[in-house]
């Protein structure tokens, strides 16, 4: 298993809910370094993948180390959408993504008096309420016109809305971000109403999109992520993949 984190596998979804609770690797890791060496399963961690060679049957990783395959899992996974709003590169905004991810965040918190979460689903809010644990005043823009549309309908959505409203969060739906406002570091957000939200830190949540880039240089067929049939087989031979960069 080759990753270009510094950590064996983890709970990913646990990211949003570690913020406050300080957790470690040890505590949201899927298996322990012990259950790998008993499978049989070396770990090449803290690597980069720079080219999958079909003809050779070969992963290239950064360093020049090349690892043959006779089968290949491309269980890359996606990277966090960040829209192309003004000020998006401002070093106070962020993304949930990996565990370091939250090592920066919480970094970040203890110089924040306020904060703006952009994306109202389920990750989104679950940072939202992190910061608010935090003490933290805290600001759910969604661009959509209720929270969670993709798993609530409107009568549910509005009610999260009271819910989370009633324990001081606010709420806005239906907004325009026209920039991420500040110096050098960031200092509010401008909506297209024309109203300004001080923030100090901005956590987007607008969504995943799959990392196929590797593997479209391999010559896998791709569409929104890398095609594959029912037997999670891309074009090439011998080649498979699975997860959020997999498209049935």
């Amino acid at each position: 298993m080759v990753s270009n984190e510094a950590y064996s596998t983890y709970n990913r979804p646990m990211l949003t809910k570690s913020i406050m609770a300080d957790l470690d690797f040890e505590q949201i890791a899927v298996e322990t370094d012990q259950w790998y060496e008993q499978n049989g399963i070396i770990q090449v961690l803290g690597k980069e993948v720079t080219q999958i060679d079909p003809q050779e049957k070969e992963v290239i990783l950064s360093d020049g180390s090349r690892f043959k395959y006779t089968k290949l899992i491309y269980a890359a996974g996606s990277e966090c959408f960040v829209p192309p709003i003004p000020g998006a590169d401002l070093p106070e905004v962020r993304v949930i993504r990996r565990l370091d991810d939250t090592k920066r965040i919480a970094h970040l918190m203890s110089e924040t008096k306020d904060a703006v979460v952009i994306g109202g689903g389920v990750l989104g809010l679950e940072a939202a309420w992190e910061l608010k644990k935090a003490g933290l005043h805290v600001t759910v823009l969604e661009l959509a016109p209720m929270l969670m549309g993709r798993q609530l309908d409107l009568p549910a959505g509005e009610l999260l809305k009271m819910i989370s409203e009633g324990q001081g969060i606010t709420i806005h739906t239906g907004v325009q971000i026209t920039s991420i406002e500040g110096d050098g570091h960031v200092c509010g957000v401008r909506l297209g109403s024309g109203e300004y939200l001080p923030a100090q830190l901005v956590i987007m949540s607008t969504g995943v999109r799959a990392n196929t880039a590797l593997a479209a240089d391999a010559g896998t067929s791709i569409d929104r992520a890398v095609l594959v049939n029912d037997h999670m087989e891309t074009n090439l031979p011998s080649v498979y993949a699975c997860g959020d960069c997999a498209q049935f």
